[in-house]
């Protein structure tokens, strides 16, 4: 899938987006989009027709944006802040994504137990979303047994994800990707206390306090 003829191309939603201030001003965005591709690495090994994917704390678009674009997946931006759901819903329509690309407003912790989101999705990416505690947790609400949860991963920053930690929340982690990236799947089904009512995933983290 592709942005229909005469509409907007990526870098140009991308470059709005660094006015706007959601982008650093001194980004590359070449290469901001670039380090999107180990996320449509995965997911184009896991991908299947009628694939959902859900993008948390999307706020400049990536890697939503670059993943429907790039794959015929179904993508769901999760978007907390107002101002920056109406750049992801501009920017949709600037790229004519519509009809499979939309925009979820609000808390994730809440919107994982909205009817028509929860266990929604094959796979969850995660760029920026907040710490490992508090993204698998929030995470794992949108999955569907059996899927796949691909964040992003510093380099340098040690054992972030304990066995144990992402055991309680139904998850196991396969270990870290090329390009950055961590890929962890839902065992089974995921249990119902999860996640907790904001702010506790954020205040009080699961693991990594």
């Amino acid at each position: 899938m592709g942005p229909a003829e005469g509409r907007l191309q990526l870098p140009d939603v991308i470059e709005r987006a660094q006015r706007l201030g959601l982008v650093g001003r001194r980004a590359d965005i070449a290469r901001e989009i670039d380090r999107c591709g180990p996320f449509v690495d995965v997911l184009a090994e896991i991908a299947a027709e009628e694939t959902t994917v859900v993008d948390l704390g999307s706020g400049n678009g990536l890697p939503g944006l670059v993943v429907a674009t790039t794959l015929p997946v179904r993508v769901i931006l999760v978007e907390v802040g107002a101002s920056r759901a109406a750049f992801l819903r501009w920017a949709i329509g600037s790229l004519g994504l519509g009809g499979f690309v939309e925009v979820a407003e609000g808390k994730a912790e809440v919107l994982a137990r909205e009817p028509s989101l929860r266990c929604c999705a094959q796979a969850v990416v995660a760029r920026s979303f907040g710490p490992p505690a508090t993204t698998a947790e929030c995470a794992v609400g949108f999955l569907a047994p059996g899927g796949s949860l691909i964040v992003a991963e510093p380099p340098g920053e040690g054992e972030r994800w304990p066995a144990a930690g992402v055991g309680e929340l139904g998850l196991r982690d396969l270990g870290p990707r090329e390009g950055g990236v961590r890929h962890l799947i839902l065992a089974g089904a995921v249990d119902d206390a999860w996640p907790r009512p904001a702010p506790r995933p954020r205040r009080s983290p699961l693991f990594g306090r």
